[in-house]
């Protein structure tokens, strides 16, 4: 799933900026969570038949490539040197950085992608349960609580509603968080509000 496609001389000569470009986090948990508002808006059920398939191929995306080191968190790390290095919602290469203000490098795993991703886990599971499929429903479910919880367990910071608004990314080492780091204060905390997942 494409992350941005552009048109004009220089896409069309293959120069920077690309004509196609498909290095995000972001584009699978926005196509779930698309066709999950189309259905709620527009209550037909074939639309969710015809891009079921799409859905859950970009649910396993994330599942595998989306997270390489295999520990339930989504990470992103250039690939190409036409590449962007961050690949979650502040996709800038200078976007997210240390309090000192030094880069966070790759491989880096941001705060509102697991809320993105937590929250397509959950719509993927309501569409299945309206296409007559509880079981896979709940196994979807299951694993949006887990991604939850461990969220918690990585990411939650007991402080003041300011610091609560925090965008945190973890500097990521093979197989484990290695360390947290508070990157800016703003709106992908908030995110975090309107998707549910703080307790």
């Amino acid at each position: 799933m494409a992350h941005e496609m552009r048109r004009g001389p220089l896409a069309e000569l293959e120069i920077h900026p690309h004509r196609a470009y498909y290095g995000t986090q972001t584009t699978p948990a926005m196509f779930v969570t698309a066709l999950s508002e189309l259905w709620h808006w527009a209550g037909n059920d074939d639309d969710l038949r015809t891009y079921r398939d799409a859905a859950l191929q970009a649910l396993e995306w994330a599942r595998t490539f989306g997270d390489p080191d295999g520990d339930g968190f989504l990470e992103s790390v250039r690939r190409s040197p036409m590449g962007l290095k961050n690949q979650a919602w502040k996709d800038s290469d200078e976007a997210i950085r240390y309090p000192d203000g030094s880069l966070v490098e790759n491989p880096l795993c941001t705060v509102e992608e697991q809320a993105f991703h937590c929250i397509a886990l959950q719509r993927m599971a309501e569409i299945l349960v309206a296409l007559g499929e509880e079981e896979r429903a709940a196994e979807l479910l299951d694993r949006a609580g887990t991604l939850k919880r461990r969220w918690h367990e990585a990411f939650w910071m007991e402080t003041s509603w300011t610091e609560r608004l925090a965008h945190w990314g973890l500097d990521h080492a093979p197989g484990r968080l290695a360390r947290a780091a508070r990157i800016a204060l703003g709106e992908d905390g908030a995110k975090l509000d309107g998707l549910g997942l703080p307790r």
